[in-house]
């Protein structure tokens, strides 16, 4: 949009000045008059002496520098505040998406809870998204949106570009083992544990038959669960299954 004062202004003879004309002229005079009585002031001390024009110069430098710090204060207590309410929009994105990936019966639903934890940030989404990858039940066009999520977090997500890849590579294998490794490698940390990693271990040494040890991680997680973001509803039953599958087994060795 073309302004308004360049629009009504006539520069001639080559000369600095310029003619405003109407009412643009006075509210620009207006709007240059404080300026135009600072430098003023200015030159005025300039020609009184030469100590003056130092104390003048000193004064619009530090003028003009506190106006500047308060312009990049103001920046950056914008752009923070900016930031803050995205993250905010993230977080609460997040646990939407997963109380919808654990709980809902639409699979609709489920698939585009999938696709929106791509833009998460977050060791839990990431999790949830590599245990769909492991659920033998879930749909493809669901396991088609957990592992495009995936994809989308390893770019994004440079914390966890390799372990993300690492762990696709093991589910598409189906190398149980190494998926487990790379679990506890990865976030079993001393100051940091995870409510569904415990759950996706016990999960895992469920798949490959080792019951005991099964267990014993989903006991972990039934424990963290009660802190979690989100609550895992399926632990209980699955300790049961656990439980049940030990009890046959040592049925079937007193029997022998």
């Amino acid at each position: 949009m073309n302004n308004p004062i360049l629009l009504n202004c006539e520069f001639t003879g080559g000369s600095c000045g310029s003619r405003l004309k109407g009412r643009t002229y006075r509210k620009a005079l207006t709007a240059l008059l404080p300026v135009a009585a600072l430098l003023a002031t200015g030159d005025a001390s300039a020609t009184e002496n030469t100590a003056g024009t130092e104390a003048g110069g000193s004064v619009l430098f530090f003028t003009l520098f506190l106006l500047g710090a308060v312009g990049i204060s103001i920046l950056l207590i914008f752009g923070i505040t900016r930031w803050g309410h995205r993250q905010d929009q993230i977080r609460s994105m997040m646990s939407f998406s997963i109380k919808y990936l654990t709980e809902s019966i639409d699979e609709g639903e489920k698939i585009e809870a999938a696709r929106a934890l791509g833009d998460a940030h977050d060791p839990n989404a990431l999790l949830i998204l590599i245990d769909i990858l492991c659920n033998e039940e879930v749909g493809e066009e669901l396991r088609t949106a957990a592992v495009k999520s995936l994809q989308e977090m390893s770019r994004e997500y440079h914390q966890y570009t390799g372990v993300i890849n690492d762990c696709i590579k093991a589910v598409e294998e189906r190398n149980h083992q190494r998926l487990i490794d790379l679990l506890i490698e990865n976030f079993e940390q001393p100051k940091r544990k995870y409510a569904h990693n415990a759950f996706l271990l016990g999960r895992q040494y469920m798949r490959i038959g080792q019951y005991a040890d099964a267990r014993i991680w989903l006991q972990y997680a039934k424990v963290r669960n009660k802190t979690a973001l989100i609550r895992i509803s399926q632990i209980s039953p699955l300790i049961a299954a656990c439980n049940q599958q030990l009890f046959d087994e040592g049925d079937r060795l007193f029997k022998t």
